[in-house]
């Protein structure tokens, strides 16, 4: 079992909770982690997916690391769809699979999936039986609420709730919230 919130990471490791110090982990991460193929995954804000050893989620391979780059954007989430790991970026989605490598680099991205939908906040990730929603702004610039569905972003929220959200973002990003 493995958990983390932005600036650090535990492990139940045996009976034991024991807090991440392997250098190698990354000082700050997105909101999400991904248990794939016995390796655990994480990101940064620059949008590195960055993956531990084979079955030891408390160390982490210098080498086992692959930039979300399709398009230069910053990291909001990670997560896992069917045997994929998705990077969410501002301006994209990007997909990766466990290509079969022991060693280096574990993860290589499926170019034909990328979808050029952003993702607003991290938080607002959810996976619900196999099916990701989020909160995302399409290449218009708009924000709505997104399903991933079968590899493909679909937009599914009305113009009314798109016109809603906006308002609030706004409210929001107004607010002077104390340091």
């Amino acid at each position: 079992f493995f958990f983390k919130n932005t600036y650090n990471a535990w492990a139940l490791w045996g009976n034991s909770v024991v807090r991440m110090s392997d250098t190698d982990y990354p000082a700050r991460t997105v909101p999400g982690v991904v248990y794939l193929n016995q390796r655990v995954f994480v990101m940064t804000p620059e949008g590195v997916l960055q993956g531990s050893d084979l079955a030891y989620p408390l160390s982490f391979n210098p080498f086992n690391y692959v930039e979300a780059e399709y398009e230069p954007d910053k990291g909001k989430a990670i997560a896992k769809y069917l045997n994929y790991i998705v990077a969410f970026g501002e301006r994209t989605v990007q997909f990766f699979y466990d290509n079969g490598s022991f060693t280096g680099n574990s993860i290589s991205p499926q170019q034909n999936m990328v979808q050029r939908v952003g993702c607003v906040n991290g938080y607002t990730v959810a996976n619900i039986n196999n099916t990701l929603i989020f909160l995302g702004r399409g290449e218009q610039g708009g924000m709505g609420f997104y399903i991933l569905e079968g590899g493909k972003a679909t937009k599914i929220s009305t113009e009314e709730i798109d016109r809603f959200v906006g308002q609030a973002a706004s409210f929001v990003a107004s607010v002077d919230y104390p340091v």
